[in-house]
């Protein structure tokens, strides 16, 4: 393939159907069941005109031969039905034994490896990633309806948290903002128009807004009081997830990345100094961030953390209930105690609270139960049923199979 002659002798899957007169997809299904021999070169099979003649020259393709060949069908990804307009956007083909469903790389990279009829259920895919949770394949995994509830606890908290906070400086000028209402001064909003799209519906009602995150975001302007030389502050606290894996799978099982803290840095700050405003960014992520993300905010090495004029910005890690944070830049220090919406210590009361609530109706509450019905860390969990323990009025038992176990003692 180095000359132009020899670039003659291969073919695009495109190329190769047109010239027998099949589909995309046929020629695709011969080179997947290893029927048609083809070189894969960034992303795209490349087809020898010498492998094609031999294929067509199988006594048992017959059927492939252009006189009697189907007229080419247009090809759509059997999961979303994306029409496929090139060999690129090929990712595979739908693991049920016999299907020859086309998956896109969009889908696949999703995680989506089987087409709308052969897709598992909600419960064999939970079930499936449960085991893969316990062989350390995922290191974490955080149902839509728990991400929910993150989301809704977080964004709880940090508006309690604002309520009680009546002066703030300005990270830039160092003028004093006072604040007579945080209420008056927040705009709430969501992607539920994204939600709908998700889920090809036209409405949602109440049942499905709580069975999954909505990446809603809090944004709060201050503005400089009279004779004050300050710019507007703006206090955006932004809950992300990716609500399509949340919809078609039903859970999550990665951290967010740098891919998608990188959209998120440039859409709040690419229009800070044409606006002259200040902002200071909260993104919290509902199943974490990996270490690429992190990086990007405290750098790998002196000089490499993020840096703007205009903007600070935090990662809430809500998997880990971690922080992160350029802690080279002076200025992100003071705020950290405001962006942080519960201590350590009142957030594990909070836990404790909920599972004795939940504990009027049972008699027993098994941790892998727990973990399925409240939205906390699996580590919080375990210190609350600890420090439950330890009143007396419960104890922690192993239970064969079923794990940790949290019973009322019996007076």
């Amino acid at each position: 393939m180095n000359s132009q002659e020899d670039n003659q002798d291969y073919l695009k899957i495109s190329e190769a159907a047109k010239l027998i007169g099949v589909s995309q997809k046929t020629v695709y299904r011969w080179i997947v069941s290893g029927d048609l021999e083809a070189t894969r070169v960034r992303g795209l099979y490349f087809i020898s005109r010498a492998a094609l003649k031999s294929r067509l020259s199988n006594p048992g393709a017959a059927a492939a031969r252009p006189e009697i060949a189907a007229k080419a069908e247009l090809m759509k990804c059997g999961s979303c039905y994306q029409i496929i307009s090139s060999d690129s956007q090929i990712g595979g083909v739908c693991k049920t034994e016999g299907c020859e469903q086309v998956i896109c790389t969009q889908c696949l990279q999703k995680d989506i490896h089987y087409c709308l009829n052969h897709r598992p259920s909600t419960q064999q895919n939970w079930r499936a990633a449960e085991e893969k949770l316990q062989t350390g394949e995922y290191q974490l995994l955080v149902k839509s309806t728990n991400a929910r509830q993150r989301e809704l606890i977080f964004e709880n908290r940090f508006d309690a948290r604002l309520s009680n906070i009546k002066t703030l400086m300005h990270p830039e000028s160092g003028e004093l903002l006072n604040i007579p209402s945080w209420e008056r001064v927040c705009e709430k909003s969501d992607e539920q128009a994204q939600l709908l799209k998700y889920l090809r519906k036209l409405f949602l009602d109440a049942a499905t807004l709580a069975r999954y995150p909505l990446n809603a975001s809090l944004h709060y302007r201050l503005m400089p009081g009279k004779g004050q030389k300050s710019e507007p502050l703006e206090i955006v606290v932004q809950a992300l997830s990716r609500m399509d894996r949340m919809v078609q799978q039903q859970f999550d099982s990665e951290p967010l990345s740098a891919d998608v803290l990188a959209a998120e840095l440039m859409h709040y700050t690419q229009e800070l100094d044409r606006e002259h405003i200040f902002r200071i960014v909260v993104l919290a992520s509902i199943t974490g961030w990996d270490e690429s993300a992190r990086q990007i905010i405290e750098g790998s090495k002196p000089g490499t953390a993020f840096f703007h004029r205009r903007a600070l910005v935090y990662l809430y890690d809500l998997e880990k209930g971690e922080l992160v944070y350029n802690a080279r830049d002076e200025r992100t220090h003071g705020y950290a105690d405001l962006i942080t919406p519960t201590l350590p210590d009142e957030e594990l009361q909070e836990v404790i609270a909920a599972i004795e609530n939940e504990m009027i109706v049972h008699d027993s509450l098994a941790l892998v139960d727990a973990l399925a019905i409240f939205p906390y860390k699996r580590g919080l969990v375990e210190a609350a049923y600890k420090k439950l323990s330890e009143t007396g009025r419960y104890k922690t038992l192993i239970l064969p199979g079923n794990g940790a176990a949290l019973v009322r003692q019996r007076n």
